[in-house]
């Protein structure tokens, strides 16, 4: 019986020392892992979502490409 707990003492001693998993940690962290990559994925839903309509909208024109333009509308309309 001395010996048992002998041994019960050391296994005390070692878990001590040894980093003893603790579920609800591990449980915290896994949530938090899965949270950000539902966070991740759902960014990238949206932008992929939303990449063709950005990509469809008009190109800047320079200012003088614009003027002359409006010159050419207000030439064609007739004045009265």
């Amino acid at each position: 019986m001395e010996l048992r707990m002998v041994v019960n003492r050391k296994r005390k001693d070692a878990m001590k020392h040894n980093h003893t998993i603790n579920l609800k940690q591990t449980r915290k962290a896994m949530l938090r892992s899965r949270r950000a990559r539902r966070v991740g994925l759902l960014t990238l839903l949206a932008l992929s979502l939303c990449a063709p309509a950005l990509a469809q909208r008009r190109a800047a024109e320079p200012r003088a490409q614009q003027q002359k333009v409006r010159q050419l509308l207000q030439e064609r309309r007739p004045e009265h």
